[in-house]
């Protein structure tokens, strides 16, 4: 991603309240964005919502190796991306 879009990025995030951004402690040519309490009540909704639908689309299968199964499978229907080098 180029720099240029992840600042337009913060400044949205930071226009909108989830992150704040304050001077980096080690290289004063960088800032360090950090999660406002808006930022962490956003966070902590979207965690839920993650669960609450893997509950409802997992919940059928039976223990933590019906659940390996099911990403195996998953998985095995389109192949992995292979990493450079």
């Amino acid at each position: 991603m180029e720099r240029s879009n992840i600042v337009v990025i913060m400044d949205e995030l930071e226009t909108r309240d989830p992150i704040s951004r304050a001077p980096s402690k080690t290289d004063r040519r960088r800032v360090a964005p950090t999660a406002t309490v808006r930022g962490r009540r956003l966070h902590d909704t979207a965690v839920a919502g993650v669960r609450r639908n893997e509950a409802r689309l997992l919940g059928g299968l039976t223990g933590r190796s019906g659940r390996r199964s099911f990403f195996r499978c998953c998985g095995a229907s389109r192949p992995l991306p292979t990493s450079p080098g």
